[in-house]
């Protein structure tokens, strides 16, 4: 829009109308002829070229979607008498094709649009240019000055006709009036295309028509007379829907010795006429794409190719180097077309595809037989596509075996029922670059299954016969059998061995008769597939195929191994499998194809299979750790649905989430070797596997952090201990009048510090540095905090009564000592006075008052208890993934016969074992500790509180 405003104000003052003014200059008290403001110092105008607003303008009040104009809008134009111009008039019958229903809005936007356009239109320059119909008598009238006006669009911006409502909302006097109207702006197309190149000869080169949302098609003989008066196409590389009609005016006048893709419109069949008399003038040809409808459409290049095969001059011109067909023929077409074509451009083919169209209502039946393939020599043909609607399909024998470079092979027809006995068989073929092969119908009984001997690049293998109501066709069979490993093929005389090797198959996908015959031993030689179906789905279920343990078993050939006899085909690329049809499993056989065949299997369909439950399904998938979605048609109770969904969203999560984080975990952790040495625990091992870690990490991690707010807000409750306004005093009292300015607490703090200070020397230079996060060193971290801390603090209160909780681990340091040397120092003395610090020092903290001991509180417990085991889930178990260090038993557990017998799960009984020390340590040890201070805090804080002239809180002190 700001492009717009620059334009306009550079263009004559005599073009900018008062609307202009006010909807693109935004200017309301400028007139009409005023001096523009603020006109750019470099003129844009003259360097116009191209000009198209077809895609309206986003102008602010006017967007065609408004169901009304805004206030100030209707006032702006009341202001400048424009209102009158737009009636507030319900046309929605009129505009039921077009997105913008009301007439007020769509108009205005319509005028602004075409007043701009032809405010900025400079006929000396412009050489792009689009019209709006509605204006066209403006163009008209100047068509002579467009001296170098090279193309020309004509859009549709006022609705001419509607639908055949219409005729119910106006008179027919109103209606012809719009017909009239209509064939007169189709004139004036033709008419302004005729002047402009009477008057400037080949200088106008196209001509279009856009009908946009309006939806008003121009006469195909309007445009084809509106382009007779333009010259010929210049050296055109390409004949599609953009240039066919101005093609299609001056066919015989157009060089089309540089088209190298013809697509064939069907919509301007009529005015084209037989391709026949152009298509040997299009010497560069490769790309063509055609709708046939006589048998002779190629004569002429077999013609062309029989005079090189017969004359050996150098003379001749060279061939058509046609590489893409794609040829459509009719319902009577009997395959001509596309025999012709395979011999004349034999030796360049390399794609050809034959479509035959569905027949008409009035085609007579029957239909004459599709054949192809007869005397094919396409040596460079990578893809080959035959899709027949219902006219019988035959395929000379050795067609295969004359495309030896085939890529791509799809053959399809609707033969649903069959004589086994009139097949007629493909030979062999060598087809050593097939990738995909997809046949159905007369094809897929005709190929030849020793093909595949030759085929080991192939990636996609399907094959079926067609359908009728969702069931197939498949010939009565004397003795059915069970397993059905060995069964002679029943659809041709060629015996089908399902033994060939297939290294790249990643689909396969059998229907019907092939499904019903496949033996699973081919699976043993496809190691990468990807996706099976087998769908035998017939009426009544009148055909059933059993399937044993030994069907899924490797079969013993003159290429197996006998360390491979007693296993099962393995599979472990398989994600996709579906049956569909009369299959019979028993409970056993399923299973062992979900979790030995086929372990990794994301996505499990079963339709109409018997011989099991669903309980027995889905035992059959449980444990099956990528399973996404598991399909069956098994009737079930809501319960059992219900858990079938919950195991549905654990696999989800399993494959989607679950998975990728423990690869990312296994990725950024420390290399570790998975065998534990229980004798050195200091390394870290997986004893538990990546996925553990994740599942516990993330587990562990949010119970403790939910405990952790849990328990402080319900510790925070107003008249808690934290809040208690009595226990406040009673500890300011303490602190100021009996416990201040000990000597004593210098010279505990002093060792703290002295003993803290070693252990960080004996780390650092011990090469063990990480283990001062070992919760005993921290511990003494926190009694140091304690120590400096401001006594009058909350946080220095939850701390010291937080460490109360952890007593029990310095007993248990003390009971099981790690006197270790690593040749320092005062290592082993340094240990035992850092937990014998930790252990006397909080007593003596007790003792002496420095610090009020809150109530028993479980809400605090638990809190502690939380605090204690976050700093072990998160922090020690993530540095320990990150550096192998065994931190405090969180990689491996310690050497202990109850430890080991908890296994895969002894951190659970860790952290269960935590939760019942921290109660022990607060509501025993602390307890016991302190049974003489309580007595003499009593008394003497009795007598403060009498002494500052508090009451005696006993009997409240005690309810409390």
């Amino acid at each position: 829009m700001k492009l717009a405003r620059t334009l306009l104000r550079q263009a004559p003052p005599e073009r900018c109308t008062n609307l202009l003014w006010m909807m693109v200059l935004d200017d309301t008290e400028a007139t009409q002829g005023a001096q523009m403001a603020y006109t750019p110092v470099i003129n844009y105008l003259p360097y116009l070229r191209e000009l198209d607003l077809s895609r309206l303008l986003d102008i602010d009040g006017i967007r065609p979607e408004l169901p009304v104009l805004p206030r100030n809008l209707e006032q702006s134009l009341r202001s400048f008498n424009l209102l009158g111009q737009y009636h507030e008039v319900d046309t929605s019958a009129l505009y039921d094709t077009v997105p913008y229903t009301n007439n007020r809005t769509t108009s205005l936007h319509m005028d602004v649009n075409r007043q701009l356009l032809w405010s900025l239109c400079s006929p000396d320059t412009i050489q792009n240019l689009t019209i709006p119909l509605y204006d066209l008598d403006r163009y008209l009238n100047k068509v002579r000055e467009f001296k170098v006006l090279a193309s020309v669009t004509f859009m549709v911006d006022k609705l001419y006709l509607a639908s055949s409502d219409i005729h119910e909302t106006l008179g027919e006097e109103e209606v012809q009036y719009l017909q009239k109207e209509w064939v007169t702006v189709q004139e004036g197309m033709v008419r302004f295309v005729q002047e402009h190149a009477s008057c400037h000869r080949n200088v106008l080169l196209r001509a279009t028509f856009v009908d946009g949302s309006f939806a008003h098609p121009c006469s195909r003989g309007v445009l084809y007379r509106m382009l007779q008066a333009l010259p010929p196409l210049i050296n055109p590389r390409k004949l599609d829907y953009s240039n066919w009609m101005q093609f299609a005016a001056k066919m015989q006048d157009t060089n089309l010795e540089y088209v190298q893709r013809i697509h064939y419109p069907l919509e301007f069949e009529e005015l084209s006429g037989d391709i026949k008399p152009f298509l040997h003038r299009c010497r560069s040809l490769k790309d063509l794409r055609v709708f046939s409808t006589a048998s002779n459409t190629f004569q002429w290049a077999v013609e062309e190719r029989n005079q090189h095969i017969i004359s050996k001059e150098s003379t001749l011109r060279p061939l058509v180097p046609l590489e893409s067909l794609h040829i459509e023929v009719d319902s009577q077409s009997s395959g001509r077309e596309a025999n012709d074509a395979a011999y004349a451009f034999s030796s360049t083919l390399k794609a050809v595809t034959v479509n035959v169209s569905p027949p008409q209502t009035d085609t007579p039946y029957p239909f004459p037989d599709i054949e192809l393939g007869r005397n094919w020599r396409l040596p460079a043909l990578r893809t080959l596509m035959v899709s027949v609607f219902d006219q019988a399909l035959v395929i000379d024998p050795s067609t295969l075996s004359e495309c030896k470079a085939l890529e791509f092979l799809l053959i399809l027809d609707n033969v649903m029922e069959y004589n086994p006995q009139e097949t007629q068989q493909w030979a062999v073929a060598d087809l050593p670059c097939l990738d995909i092969l997809n046949l159905r119908g007369t094809a897929a009984l005709s190929f030849h299954p020793d093909t595949f001997y030759h085929t080991p690049n192939l990636k996609l293998l399907e094959m079926s016969m067609s359908e009728r109501a969702g069931y197939f066709f498949i010939p009565e069979i004397e003795e059915p059998g069970q397993g059905g490993d060995n069964r002679q093929a029943i659809h041709s005389s060629v015996r089908w061995s399902w033994d060939w090797d297939l290294p790249n198959l990643v689909d396969l996908r059998l229907g019907a008769v092939f499904a019903y015959e496949f033996q699973f031993r081919m699976l043993q030689r496809c190691p990468n597939l990807g996706n099976l179906t087998l769908d035998i789905s017939t009426q009544y279920g009148a055909h059933q195929r059993y399937i044993t343990l030994s069907d899924l078993m490797h079969i013993p050939d003159q290429r197996s191994n006998t360390e491979n006899l007693s296993r099962y085909v393995n599979l472990t690329k398989l994600t996709d499998l579906r049956f569909s049809g009369s299959w019979i499993f028993e409970a056993d056989v399923l299973y062992a194809l979900c979790h030995k065949v086929a372990p990794n299997i994301q996505r499990l369909t079963e339709e109409d299979c018997t011989g099991f439950d669903l309980e027995e399904f889905k035992h059959a998938t449980d444990g099956l750790c990528r399973l996404v979605e598991a399909h069956s048609t098994l009737s079930a109770t809501k319960l059992q649905l219900m858990a079938l969904g919950l195991r549905a969203i654990l696999g989800f999560l399993e494959a989607e989430i679950v998975n990728p984080a423990s690869k990312f975990v296994e990725k950024i952790a420390f290399e570790m070797p998975n065998v534990t040495d229980l004798a050195d625990t200091y390394k870290g091992t997986w004893y538990l596997s990546p996925r553990q870690h994740t599942i516990e990490f993330v587990c562990y991690n949010v119970l403790f952090f939910v405990l952790f707010r849990v328990g402080l807000s319900l510790f925070r409750k107003k008249g808690s201990a934290f809040y208690s306004p009595r226990l406040d005093q009673l500890s300011e009292s303490i602190s100021a009048n009996v416990l201040a300015g000990h000597v004593m607490d210098k010279a505990v703090l002093a060792l703290l510090c002295g003993s803290y200070a070693l252990t960080v020397y004996h780390k650092v230079f011990g090469d063990n540095f990480l283990y001062l996060l070992q919760p005993c060193h921290v511990n003494l971290l926190l009694l140091i905090f304690t120590m400096v801390g401001p006594q009058e603090s909350k946080v220095t209160r939850m701390a010291f009564n937080s460490y109360l909780h952890y007593l029990w681990a310095t007993i248990f340091a003390l009971s099981f000592p790690d006197t270790t040397e690593n040749g320092l120092w005062f290592v082993i003395e340094n240990f035992w006075l850092e937990h014998y610090l930790l252990l006397l020092v909080p007593i003596y903290l007790i003792y002496t008052g420095r610090f009020v001991v809150f109530p028993l509180s479980f809400s605090y417990a638990v809190f502690s208890y939380a605090l204690f085991s976050l700093f072990h889930s998160f922090v020690l178990s993530g540095f320990g993934l990150l550096t192998g260090h065994n931190l405090n038993y969180m990689l491996v557990p310690p050497n202990s016969p109850i430890m080991h017998s908890f296994g895969k799960y002894y951190r659970l009984s860790i952290y269960c074992t935590v939760f019942f020390m921290c109660l022990a340590s607060r509501y025993i040890l602390v307890e016991i500790a302190s049974v003489g201070l309580k007595i003499k805090q009593w008394r003497t804080a009795n007598a403060l509180m009498r002494a500052q002239g508090i009451p005696e809180v006993s009997k409240e002190l005690k309810q409390e």
